[in-house]
């Protein structure tokens, strides 16, 4: 008799063994599908400026790795490519922004585009890109065009003009004093954040540093601060400077918290209109206002004052001093003796 028992216990073995290995997973744990590319931009922020040669920041959002292409748009129109290539890894600092010699404008975007699949992209909002790169201003003045002598007062005017190209299109003109051989010190702001127009009808002002010859004109871009010039020298005259004395104060003297001082004031071409703020030593105490707009026209001449330092915490308690300021000339200024405050 054969043996069968055997050989049909192979096959079975065997035939389960196929239909193993011929059998897909349970529908209960499916094969999770590929992820989708997906691209948002973040940065550059909708509505912002930058100058060129600033840095400027590109951010944004992905669901998958590989590299990416950024480029700048001006409208509907490629201006350049940042980079060509650079990993998706949502960050890449534009060290060094330009308009790839497109014009200053607000309709600039930046573009985000993964580099196996051109339809993964996206677009920034609109912002605004200013070409300072080629910023030019230049006062027309030499030594043989020179600055006349110009006099301080309301009825005495100057038109300071410019040359300039590229420019921001705002500027900064100050008045500065450049005494010979000594450093140069700012006199006074002329005018801030200023259309640049090429020209300025300046009401003349020492800004109470009075009569001299070694004043110049500077004139700045307001967001590159690096494109500018300074005119020659020339002779201002003002004869008529405002000055405050701040009068009352014993030089070294202790003031008790609460004592009553009496100020009083010295004036010449002032408003008689003195704002008051305690200092220690050169830093203003926070919170120190004494008076604000103390009219001394009316007759009354003397301010008295309830002691405080405003809880100040330091430092130097024993060198307090008033500081007035006229209501109309932020530049004539006068300060008391030094005092100090029991603590």
């Amino acid at each position: 008799m054969r043996k069968t028992i055997p050989i049909l216990a192979l096959l079975l073995v065997l035939g389960l063994t196929v239909v193993q290995v011929g059998c897909s997973k349970d529908e209960d744990d499916p094969v999770t599908p590929p992820v989708d590319c997906s691209i948002t931009v973040t940065t550059p922020v909708e509505g912002r400026s930058w100058l060129t040669g600033e840095q400027i920041n590109v951010n944004w959002n992905r669901t998958t790795g590989d590299n990416v292409m950024i480029e700048l748009f001006k409208g509907a129109d490629l201006a350049g490519t940042i980079t060509p290539s650079t990993a998706n890894s949502g960050f890449y600092p534009w060290l060094k922004a330009t308009t790839f010699g497109q014009t200053s404008g607000e309709d600039y975007s930046v573009k985000v585009t993964h580099l196996k699949d051109s339809d993964c992209s996206d677009q920034s909002g609109l912002f605004e890109l200013i070409d300072v790169s080629n910023c030019w201003i230049q006062f027309p003045w030499s030594l043989k065009d020179t600055i006349p002598d110009l006099t301080a007062g309301n009825d005495f005017e100057f038109e300071i003009v410019w040359l300039s190209e590229h420019t921001s299109g705002a500027v900064d003109l100050e008045l500065w004093y450049e005494p010979y051989l000594q450093n140069e010190t700012l006199a006074g702001i002329i005018a801030r954040d200023l259309t640049d127009s090429g020209s300025y009808m300046w009401t003349v002002d020492s800004f109470n540093r009075g009569t001299d010859d070694s004043y110049r004109f500077k004139i700045r871009d307001v967001d590159s601060q690096v494109c500018g010039d300074k005119s020659i020298t020339f002779k201002l005259i003002d004869e008529g400077n405002c000055s405050i004395e701040v009068l009352g104060v014993n030089e070294g003297h202790v003031y008790q918290q609460g004592e009553d001082l009496s100020i009083s004031f010295s004036f010449e071409n002032s408003s008689r209109v003195v704002n008051l703020k305690l200092y220690s030593g050169n830093i203003p105490v926070t919170g120190g206002i004494i008076a604000d707009n103390f009219d001394t026209k009316n007759g009354t001449v003397n301010f008295i004052w309830n002691v405080t330092d405003f809880g100040h915490s330091g430092p130097y308690f024993e060198r307090f001093n008033i500081r007035a300021w006229d209501s109309e000339d932020e530049y004539c200024v006068g300060k008391s003796v030094k005092f100090a405050i029991a603590q």
